[in-house]
């Protein structure tokens, strides 16, 4: 998933749909790459981290915890998180998966080959 998160509910909208698909039992798997890597962030909140500063404050963040929860693989691109936003893996919220961006298309190949259905979603 490549979108900026928190201005908008694009990536809130493309994370419930996520949901959705593993609930009615399919196998997810959520890339994010771009900005689409702030969505994993460990370190939000206010006035602390994990604090909801308001109602829905941490909404991206609470739904990848329940993807993660019920059995979901979300990855983020380390080229993103290091080079782009400066936040380190340790950053990530607990059980996303760091990966190398020269993996994308080898697992977007495997997927296709496998014949899975893919969704891919881009915020421009």
């Amino acid at each position: 998933m490549h979108t900026v998160p928190y201005e908008g509910s694009v990536g809130l909208v493309n994370l419930l749909t996520a949901t959705r698909l593993l609930r009615k039992g399919f196998d997810v798997t959520v890339v994010l790459y771009g900005p689409g890597v702030l969505m994993a962030s460990g370190t939000r909140g206010w006035p602390a981290v994990g604090a909801e500063g308001f109602p829905g404050h941490l909404a991206i963040n609470n739904q990848i915890k329940t993807l993660l929860r019920e059995g979901a693989t979300i990855y983020a691109c380390r080229f993103a998180m290091g080079a782009l936003y400066g936040y380190r893996e340790d950053d990530l919220i607990e059980g996303v998966k760091p990966f190398s961006p020269l993996d994308v298309l080898d697992s977007a190949l495997t997927a296709w080959r496998g014949g899975a259905f893919q969704l891919n979603t881009w915020t421009v």
